[in-house]
């Protein structure tokens, strides 16, 4: 088992943008266009459609800040890990201001699958941002951040089926392998989260679907992927001593 799920940075500054200008400006702005037109008694004096437009715009902003999407959007490069590697030992990951790890691509283990007591949707309901936090048994505890469809390694494993997009290579099977290693148990607040694909809306559903259908398939495809790496880097390295050899300057 070895799959990376991450936040692309495009994604986080157009789809974060959005959620950002929304609730600091356009929600306060209309809140407060409207307050002035019931102040002056020219509210009722406005078009339907400019009523119904305002209301969408300030219930919208409201709706963002309590399903957490504006708090994941603000903490995400603070706190949230934008990259999370799971692996057969436990979690890995990196945040967004660990540029070393960045670079040398070198994720560092958060914690192992024994450490891990339990995870919690933390959204009200799903509105494409939000937070899950994973308790650790010692009492701490880190943060995922899901941003739009990411985490996500479809940049990685490419495919035309967008069914196969969102089962296979979105956060669904990331959560669907962390179920796979601590079980259904310790998924705290799942049943709110949706998800956009047909078969299954409600997001828990959703893990649990992938798990029972697809997760064996998955890690048995990463053990294959990793031991025809191992094979390539041991082709490599004995090429490369044959040519040091018949060069006459290998040394044992």
């Amino acid at each position: 088992m070895n799959r990376d799920y991450f936040v692309s940075l495009v994604t986080y500054i157009v789809y974060g943008g959005v959620i950002l200008i929304g609730v600091l400006f356009f929600a306060p702005f209309l809140l407060l266009a409207f307050l002035e037109e019931i102040k002056t008694g020219q509210f009722w004096q406005l078009s339907f459609t400019q009523i119904v437009g305002g209301l969408v715009g300030i219930v919208g902003g409201l709706a963002y800040l309590l399903s957490d999407a504006f708090v994941t959007v603000v903490w995400a490069p603070i706190i949230s890990y934008w990259r999370i590697s799971i692996r057969e030992d436990g979690i890995y990951g990196w945040k967004l201001w660990e540029i070393h790890r960045i670079w040398k691509d070198c994720p560092r283990k958060i914690c192992s699958w024994e450490e891990v007591e339990r995870l919690q949707w933390l959204a009200w309901f799903d509105m494409g941002a939000s937070r899950t936090k994973v308790f650790l048994k010692n009492g701490s505890g880190f943060y995922i951040t899901n941003l739009g469809d990411s985490p996500s390694d479809r940049l990685i494993y490419t495919t035309d089926d967008e069914r196969e997009k969102r089962l296979k290579y979105s956060y669904i099977m990331m959560y669907a392998l962390i179920m796979k290693r601590i079980g259904e148990g310790k998924f705290e607040g799942f049943e709110r989260g949706r998800v956009g694909f047909s078969d299954e809306k409600v997001l828990l559903r959703a893990i649990k679907y992938v798990l029972e259908t697809e997760v064996d398939g998955i890690i048995e495809e990463d053990r294959r992927r990793l031991a025809r790496m191992k094979e390539l880097e041991e082709e490599y390295e004995r090429e490369k001593r044959e040519e040091m050899e018949k060069e006459g300057g290998y040394r044992v």
